[in-house]
């Protein structure tokens, strides 16, 4: 008999609204099949009137005694239930994981032992895109640069296995305010906190990709709100030396930063992605400083950030949306 006093190592958090109930399935026995069982699966109903929703949940809970269910009045959104979860999570770690994604068998236990051996907070890991069928697409290439996040999430949000104690950071742990994209606003908030990230770089999940998701459904809101998040970790960052980020002035932005860039002792990565960034703005408004960025930094950059800064400044972000502040 399970003692229900004992404090899972891991609790795990899901939200599920309406997605294909062979996805959901797909989803939580990929989690009930895990090689690392020490972990209560909090799963949040947060789509009430649907009763396929309350019947899969009500059948999986009377055979898994380690799930435990959270049934929403009305429809909150993502955000508020991911926090309603945290609000009760028992264990040590916290686990994310998405409705329509699988997680391979031995997620917890290679990152739960990539934790435990580094000393870090947060771990994330490689992944394996499939279509709405389950078929493999590609292999997400991997970035373990964390300097990159300020140019764009490289962290997939179910994925993510970390500390309980970064709870106590602050009382609502994802930013209510933002429906979208509230992982990156949570992983450059972390950042910010000199929180330890670690990356591995084995694939650990199975991320479906399929235009009838909600975050397909949503891309524009959902690019909308990771720009504002990605502008305001840019001002705090270049706030912490002493630079105004003026987005109506980049040039004076560009120019205070360089003359930190050029001083310090040490290279600061995502200082000189901010430069990069800031600079491939400034080219698509005036195409003279396309020039100007190529020749100074001729011997700094590898030629592939001087093609993407000639195409994307001619483009104006039209192909590449991301690369726009």
């Amino acid at each position: 008999m399970k003692d229900q006093h004992k404090i899972p190592c891991i609790s795990v958090v899901m939200a599920i609204y309406k997605e294909p109930l062979e996805w959901i399935r797909q989803s939580i026995d990929s989690i009930l099949n895990q090689t690392f069982s020490d972990f209560e699966f909090i799963i949040v109903n947060d789509n009430p009137a649907r009763g396929e929703n309350r019947e899969i949940l009500s059948e999986y809970s009377s055979k898994d005694s380690r799930i435990v269910v959270i049934s929403n009045k009305v429809n909150i959104g993502l955000t508020r239930s991911l926090n309603k979860g945290l609000r009760i999570a028992k264990g040590e770690f916290i686990a994310r994981m998405d409705a329509d994604d699988i997680a391979l068998s031995e997620r917890f236990d290679i990152q739960y032992n990539t934790l435990i051996s580094s000393g870090s907070e947060v771990c994330w890991s490689a992944f394996s895109i499939i279509d709405a069928n389950g078929k493999t697409v590609t292999q997400y290439k991997n970035n373990p640069n964390l300097s990159q996040l300020v140019v764009y999430n490289i962290i997939a949000h179910p994925t993510v296995l970390f500390k309980r104690n970064l709870l106590s950071l602050r009382q609502t742990f994802y930013n209510e305010s933002f429906k979208r994209a509230q992982d990156y606003e949570l992983w450059a908030f972390l950042n910010s906190k000199g929180v330890r990230f670690i990356n591995n770089p084995t694939v650990i999940l199975l991320y479906r990709q399929s235009s009838s998701q909600v975050t397909s459904l949503n891309q524009v809101e959902q690019l909308s709100s990771f720009r504002e998040m990605r502008k305001k970790y840019i001002a705090n960052i270049l706030s912490e030396i002493g630079v105004r980020f003026n987005n109506s002035n980049l040039l004076e932005t560009i120019k205070t930063l360089e003359l930190i860039i050029k001083n310090s002792s040490a290279v600061d990565q995502r200082l000189l992605n901010i430069r990069y960034l800031l600079y491939i703005n400034l080219a698509a408004i005036k195409p003279k400083y396309m020039l100007q960025y190529l020749l100074r930094h001729r011997f700094y950059a590898d030629i592939k950030y001087h093609k993407r800064i000639i195409v994307l400044s001619a483009l104006k972000f039209k192909k590449y949306p991301l690369f726009e502040l």
